[in-house]
């Protein structure tokens, strides 16, 4: 997502939203924190808000945390209309 993100900024955008990204899965792998944020940083990096979804406070509050370095914001979903996002 990082090059969609470069790419947009490099045409103008001011502030790109990543897709939704669980912050119980996020907290739980650093290979998935690293391939998008930590180490993929060649190039601008355009603001970002980073888009969580969660049903547990801590685990929002962790990821919230670990993304901040990297992040311009931080949105928290509460509307998923996927049915796996409803059902959980």
């Amino acid at each position: 997502m990082l090059a969609f993100r470069q790419t947009v900024h490099h045409y103008g955008t001011d502030l790109c939203w990543t897709p939704m990204i669980l912050a119980k899965e996020f907290n739980r792998n650093k290979f998935a924190r690293d391939s998008d944020f930590t180490i993929s940083t060649a190039g601008p990096q355009p603001p970002t808000i980073v888009q969580f979804g969660a049903n547990v406070p801590q685990e929002l509050a962790r990821a919230s945390s670990l993304v901040v370095p990297f992040a311009s914001g931080v949105d928290l979903n509460c509307g998923c209309p996927q049915s796996w996002a409803c059902s959980s």
